[in-house]
């Protein structure tokens, strides 16, 4: 039988591996930012924006950590999107989408619309800024942009 693409997708990336390192990379990721508590990045996120952005914001990222970096704040924002919105992870499927196989934060519980929204593409958006960027006002407005299609 031939696989599609689709279930060659979900088969190569909607593994425990890839759970495990998103879990793994978060809470490396808070650590490095000083967190006393780094598991909160996966139930908590939302109270360490202020750390993240304290320690984002007013710095030029060196190109040789910025691929490292992206990932890990792209993983964050998607925690964010989880618990604010109760949405998950997942492949997106929808061929001819500009995220067609890309992880993407959707099937949010509250969002009367499907959306999916790229983490990381969100990330690279708030790296591309120069400095001094703000985090906490840019997760704000996101916030507002999504709860206007909350039921």
């Amino acid at each position: 039988m031939t696989e599609t693409i689709a279930e060659r997708i979900d088969n190569e990336y909607c593994t425990e591996d890839l759970r495990a390192e998103r879990s793994f990379s978060l809470f490396k990721f808070a650590e490095s930012l000083g967190s006393h508590t780094p598991h909160a990045i996966l139930n908590q996120p939302e109270s360490l924006i202020p750390a993240v952005s304290k320690q984002i914001d007013p710095i030029a990222i060196p190109v040789d950590s910025r691929s490292a970096l992206q990932v890990r704040l792209g993983y964050f924002i998607g925690e964010l999107l989880i618990v604010r919105f109760h949405g998950q992870w997942m492949i997106d499927r929808e061929v001819g989408s500009s995220t067609y196989s890309h992880q993407v934060v959707g099937n949010f519980v509250c969002l009367l619309t499907e959306i999916k929204i790229d983490p990381f593409d969100l990330a690279r958006h708030y790296l591309d800024a120069p400095p001094p960027r703000n985090l906490v006002t840019q997760w704000g407005a996101l916030v507002e942009s999504l709860t206007t299609h909350c039921g």
